[in-house]
Parts: structure tokens; C-alpha cells; sequence
């Protein structure tokens, strides 16, 4: 079948399963994800582990991400809701099924901008749900406003231990490679700027990893992420730092919820959100 490439084809596919991708959680395709995102947890290592939660959220998002692409616009994440119900391990067999949820379109003195919600549903080979991922993929073909405005608040007690990444252009290939991610404006500095960017940007996806990198690495072995839901507010720039941080918001039972964000140098937010840690009885 061939592919849609225009906003009018991938309407049809709304309210249906779209996309389907099954096999095993190859250990060699972990291993490049935890070495593209830094992230040297040993829960991560070694045979039967565990893979990264927003690993997960890798899963289908590629075959999903090169169809969009076809659009022949700028591509860009909106939103990023990653829940996961139960731990995966390397070589475990599971299916990533990819579903239309809604796509609307608005026009703009700067051009259209389509919204593409999709949900995929990962499961293993008990047909038993592990995760679910819903993005907001904003598809622009007209200018790009390169700043985004948002809620913007930080404060709070019981702060966690904040991580400090500074991404390189070799990270960022290595994560297109890990991921499945291969969108030019995270990789052609000329194509970046033909869209209305400065140059080239961190994928979000990857700046969802590190805030995943440091509430596992903050957990440990005492539990696990069980919901990690973000807004993209901005954009980071490979060869400046970015810093995730996370305060504790709220306990209850077994659960811990968390405000997280990651901010430039400048102390600017551009993603932020909710987490959810399940602690281990």
C-alpha cells in the first residue's frame, strides 16, 4: 500500500488503527539508545534488563514520524503523554500499534498548521498493555514562530537532583539512528534555516529521554516511572546545556507525582509537565 502524503489521505486514517510494528527488543538497539542519551543506569545492563521507559516511546513512532515527513513541511512535537504499565525487558516480543486519533488544521496569517494527535499501544506477547504513548505532531507549512509561549512555574519544595546534559551533533545522530528519528531539522543545518530556524534543534524526544534518565536515576531500585506527560514549550540547541529538574508535588500511597521541566542556559523552560513514580512495595 502505498503511503499518504497529503493531509486529505490521513484523514481517512482517523479513529483507526493506522500503523503496525512488531518484533523482539533487541538489546544491540537499547544498548545504542542509552549511548545516544547518556543514560548509564545499570537497571539498563546486562542480559533479561530492563529498557529505559521512554525508550518506549520510541517504538513505532518512526514508521509514523517518515510518513508526516512526506507532508513536505516542518515538523515539529507539540505534546508528549508516555505511560507505561509494566516493565519491558530486552528480547521481549512486543507490538506497537499506531492509531489516528485526530487531525485538525488552522490557518494563519503565517501559513496552515495541521495538529496530528496519534496514540500508539504497546503490548507484549500476552496481549497485555506495557505502554501507551500520545503525541501532538504539529505539521507547518508557512513560517515557523520559533518561540513558543506557555505556562511557566517552578516553584516548589522537595526538589530531586537535576541532571545537565549538553548535546552534540554526534549525539544527535547517534539518537536519529537509536530512535528512528530522522527528521532534517534535527540533522541539516541548511534545511533548518530554510524553515524559519536559526540552525538546527534537539529533537524532543530525546529531551523526554533525559527528563525520563533523571527520575529513574533518582528512583533507582525503589520503583519506577509509570506516567510521564510534557508540553514542548521552546527549543534547545545542540552545544548548549540543558537541565532537567523535578520537584515532588504530591504523595499518595505508592505513588509519587512530580512537576518536571528542562531549561536552556538562559533559565527558560521549553518542556514541561507531569511525572507519576510508582514505588515498589
Amino acid at each position: 500500500m502505498t503511503a499518504p502524503v497529503t493531509l486529505e489521505e490521513l484523514k481517512k486514517k482517523v479513529g483507526e488503527p493506522w500503523l503496525r510494528w512488531e518484533g523482539a527488543i533487541e538489546g544491540e538497539r537499547v544498548q545504542q539508545y542509552v549511548k545516544a542519551t547518556g543514560d548509564s543506569n545499570p537497571r539498563w545492563q546486562g542480559p533479561n534488563a530492563e529498557v529505559p521507559p521512554a525508550f518506549l516511546a520510541t517504538l513505532g513512532g518512526g514508521d509514523a514520524l517518515a510518513v508526516i515527513m512526506g507532508l513536505k513541511a516542518v515538523i515539529l512535537l507539540g505534546t508528549s503523554d508516555l505511560e507505561c504499565f509494566r516493565p519491558v525487558r530486552i528480547d521481549d516480543t512486543v507490538t506497537a500499534t499506531t492509531s489516528m486519533v485526530s487531525l485538525r488544521e488552522r490557518e494563519s496569517q503565517a501559513g496552515s498548521t495541521a495538529f496530528i494527535t496519534l496514540r500508539t499501544d504497546i503490548a507484549n506477547r500476552r496481549c497485555d498493555r506495557v505502554a501507551s504513548n500520545t503525541q501532538l505532531i504539529l505539521v507547518r507549512s508557512g513560517g515557523l514562530v520559533t518561540k513558543r509561549h506557555g505556562f511557566d512555574d517552578t516553584c516548589g519544595e522537595q526538589e530531586i537532583l537535576p541532571l545537565v546534559k549538553q548535546t552534540t551533533m554526534a549525539q544527535m545522530a547517534a539518537w536519529a539512528e537509536a530512535s528512528g528519528d530522522n527528521n532534517p531539522i534535527h540533522c541539516d543545518s541548511e534545511y533548518a534555516v530554510s524553515r524559519g530556524l536559526p540552525g538546527v534543534i534537539v529533537p524532543g524526544q530525546l529531551v523526554l529521554a533525559f527528563l525520563g534518565q533523571m527520575i529513574t536515576d533518582w528512583l533507582g531500585t525503589k520503583g519506577h516511572l509509570a506516567r510521564l506527560s510534557i508540553r514542548y514549550k521552546g527549543m534547545n540547541y545542540p552545544g548548549k546545556v540543558i537541565t532537567c529538574r523535578g520537584v515532588v508535588t504530591a504523595r499518595g500511597g505508592e505513588d509519587i507525582v512530580l512537576k518536571v521541566w528542562a531549561e536552556n542556559s538562559q533559565e527558560e523552560q521549553t518542556v514541561a509537565g507531569t511525572a507519576t513514580a510508582h514505588i515498589l512495595s
